[in-house]
């Protein structure tokens, strides 16, 4: 709770702290490493979000937009000569920052009319080209970059409750969607109404998780391997509290 980011060894002398950065003023929330490796996005509830140079372990630009905690943070994939970071927050928000030039102000992604508050996740398409803001009301809004423009808006059954995590497939096809009542795979050849571009159905369930809220994804670089916990201190109602492992096959 005191805002601060610890490095622990993992190898040798395992579990022991190497290294504490501070500068948050509350609780992390966001931890992203950079596409190169050396530099890491941290986001807090205090509602900034901080660049660090992994080789001085200073801090090398500070952004400052959100009103609300940090919810998500994701640098553009395919970029690394002119990065861009995805920001979202707890209110909605999603921010487009140029890491390069600090004097640009952040491009926002505004939502449909009448989009209540509450965004717990964002993520980029694989290309680099698309992304994705998990919503509250049961729906995932796609984003053009180049335009930042809306393009659709998926949407789950309304008991679904909030969408709590979304990832992409290195497929580019596919969209994992997790929420209280399931985890979703997308195929996003299938338009928000349901025409077939070129066949299938919007979504299939990937068994396992039923009934709590799904607080965290990882999906492996290759996209064969997701790994899904449930886990919320009973804020939400009871839950597994488990890790499940898959390997996907893409539809």
């Amino acid at each position: 709770m005191s805002g601060n980011i610890g490095f622990w060894s993992t190898r040798h002398d395992e579990g022991r702290r190497l290294q504490t950065l501070k500068r948050h003023k509350a609780p992390v929330s966001v931890l992203k490493l950079s596409l190169d490796g050396y530099g890491l996005i941290s986001g807090s509830w205090d509602r900034t979000v901080n660049y660090w140079d992994l080789n001085t372990g200073g801090v090398a630009r500070t952004f400052e937009g959100h009103i609300s905690q940090l919810s998500s943070g994701e640098f553009q994939p395919n970029n690394s000569a002119a990065p861009v970071l995805l920001t979202t927050s707890v209110d909605g928000m999603s921010l487009l920052w140029d890491i390069r030039d600090k004097t640009k102000i952040p491009r926002r992604l505004l939502p449909p009319e009448r989009t209540p508050p509450w965004a717990l996740s964002s993520c980029w398409g694989t290309d680099g080209n698309m992304m994705y803001v998990g919503r509250r009301n049961s729906t995932i809004d796609e984003f053009d970059f180049r335009s930042g423009s809306l393009v659709r808006t998926l949407k789950l059954p309304l008991n679904s409750g909030p969408v709590s995590q979304v990832c992409a497939l290195a497929n580019g096809k596919n969209l994992i969607s997790s929420s209280y009542d399931n985890l979703r795979m997308w195929n996003l050849n299938v338009n928000q109404t349901g025409e077939k571009k070129t066949g299938g159905i919007p979504f299939q369930i990937i068994p396992g998780h039923h009934g709590a809220t799904i607080s965290q994804l990882y999906l492996d670089e290759s996209g064969r391997f997701l790994v899904s916990a449930v886990g919320n201190r009973g804020w939400e109602g009871g839950g597994t509290n488990c890790c499940l492992f898959y390997e996907i096959l893409p539809l």
